[in-house]
């Protein structure tokens, strides 16, 4: 723990951060797990958004926790799209800049899947908006796909979605077969895809991915065309695995997070089904941000009590 610090530890607080592509969740905690503030703001993907609106965004949340609490000692924030060093260390340059005196950290945000997972040697993979797969072994993380939604989140709300939007186009151009989703979809709409095209290019990213939904829904319904963009997804994403699993040691256990596989865990049971591997796939139920408070209690030192998860969770709201 920082030795300039004058406040006792229990009145120590902290701020976590877990950045996506749709959302960015900030918490403010004590040392003894007690949320006392949480707000969320839009996404901060370094890669979709860039590095001025990241580090916009992440101000704007940061500022509002400093007014509600004096006594923070440390921010640490796991954001999509920092993982590689120049995201990363932009970000950690600019909070080092703005809130001098405080222990400042950045990674990715898969780091916060793999905290809140409590596990040395596992993959790592977040699918929601975008995704991305990550091994983790004695030498750190190892990235593998997840390059953002131009070239390659495979496997993702926006792949999925932008496959939705894509079948039907087809259709309406006679290079493709009726199909649930061409129904579904202009409901959404409020009209053809076709005649949409300049409102979903507006919309951009996040309102492609509001699409994936609907293939689910589909796919429920036995709909051929939705059925092979589910398992087309799957199985990209089920390769991204089995190639991290055997590059990096072959770990124990496959740790998932992310709104689309939380939403439909048969997603996880096809992509382990395709993956062809004899290990766990184990859904992380904790909030992100959770991982992202250990990451910040021990980048300022603090040792967490036994009872920090349990007064983390009945906090948190």
């Amino acid at each position: 723990m920082n030795s300039d610090m004058n406040v006792s530890v229990k009145e120590i607080t902290m701020i976590g951060i877990d950045g996506g592509g749709t959302k960015t969740e900030f918490v403010l905690f004590s040392a003894e797990g007690t949320v006392l503030k949480r707000i969320v703001l839009d996404g901060t993907n370094a890669n979709s958004v860039g590095i001025a609106k990241t580090t916009q965004i992440l101000k704007k949340g940061i500022d509002i926790l400093l007014k509600c609490n004096q006594n923070v000692v440390g921010i640490y924030a796991g954001i999509a799209g920092c993982g590689g060093k120049e995201n990363q260390e932009a970000v950690i340059s600019f909070l080092k800049s703005e809130y001098p005196g405080l222990l400042v950290g950045c990674s990715s945000d898969i780091q916060n899947i793999i905290s809140c997972a409590n596990t040395n040697h596992c993959i790592a993979v977040i699918c929601g908006t975008g995704s991305c797969v990550f091994a983790l072994d004695e030498y750190g993380l190892h990235q593998t796909g997840g390059w953002g939604y131009m070239l390659g989140d495979e496997g993702s709300g926006f792949f999925i979605g932008r496959d939705v939007l894509r079948a039907n186009l087809s259709y309406y151009d006679g290079l493709g077969e009726y199909s649930l989703l061409v129904k579904l979809a202009e409901e959404k709409l409020n009209g053809r895809v076709n005649e949409k095209i300049p409102h979903i290019y507006s919309k951009g990213r996040d309102f492609v991915a509001s699409f994936a939904p609907l293939c689910f829904e589909a796919q429920v319904k036995n709909d051929k065309v939705a059925t092979e963009i589910i398992e087309r997804n799957a199985d990209d994403l089920a390769k991204q695995i089995k190639i991290a699993y055997d590059k990096y040691g072959k770990p124990s256990c496959v740790v998932l997070s992310g709104g689309v596989v939380s939403a439909n865990p048969d997603y996880i049971s096809l992509i382990k089904e395709k993956s062809c591997l004899d290990v766990e796939f184990k859904l992380i139920t904790k909030p992100q941000v959770y991982g992202a408070g250990l990451s910040c209690a021990k980048l300022c030192g603090i040792a967490l009590k036994e009872d920090f998860l349990k007064e983390f969770k009945r906090t948190y709201i």
